[in-house]
């Protein structure tokens, strides 16, 4: 077992129960945050983004609002295994997110988020190994049988609340 599946395995999760929303909360529980799945329309060359609210327990992983269900569940599990490899993200307060959002500048704000490091030697390392991480959480979806959660993905209540509030909806 190489260090990203004992990574996984160490979240003490049962993929017989699978689904995004479980895995995610999972995830949060053990990190001590809510994770909320947020769709968005993401810049064409961006396909999720996770960031961390510095005056809340709250993180949000941002998806492409029009992806496929399958890219969508892939996306997540991209962000989520940024979470699990205990990668740095973008902390902003709430503040700051519904300044970026009122004055349209969510491009600018996910260009930055994508910028987690400098160095784009170890920039394509954080990627390959939260890559890596959706990979093998998506093998051990499939082989307990859960394919079909793999293609679904459902707005939280918490999401929507913030999608209404942030008049996205």
């Amino acid at each position: 077992m190489n260090e990203i599946e004992s990574k996984v395995q160490a979240l003490d999760f049962n993929f017989a129960e699978f689904t995004i929303e479980r895995f995610g909360q999972r995830v949060g529980e053990l990190i001590g945050r809510t994770i909320i799945f947020l769709p968005w329309d993401m810049p064409q060359w961006m396909f999720g983004a996770w960031i961390s609210m510095e005056n809340s327990s709250r993180d949000y992983i941002f998806y492409g609002r029009d992806f496929s269900p399958l890219l969508q569940s892939h996306t997540i599990l991209h962000e989520l295994g940024h979470v699990i490899n205990g990668h740095e993200t973008m902390r902003i307060t709430v503040e700051k997110m519904e300044e970026v959002v009122r004055n349209n500048q969510i491009e600018e704000f996910f260009q930055g988020c994508a910028l987690r490091s400098m160095n784009i030697e170890e920039r394509r390392e954080l990627e390959y190994v939260a890559e890596r991480t959706a990979e093998v959480i998506q093998g051990l979806a499939i082989e307990n049988a859960r394919m079909q959660q793999l293609t679904q993905v459902t707005i939280s209540p918490e999401a929507q609340d913030l999608l209404n509030g942030l008049n996205l909806s």
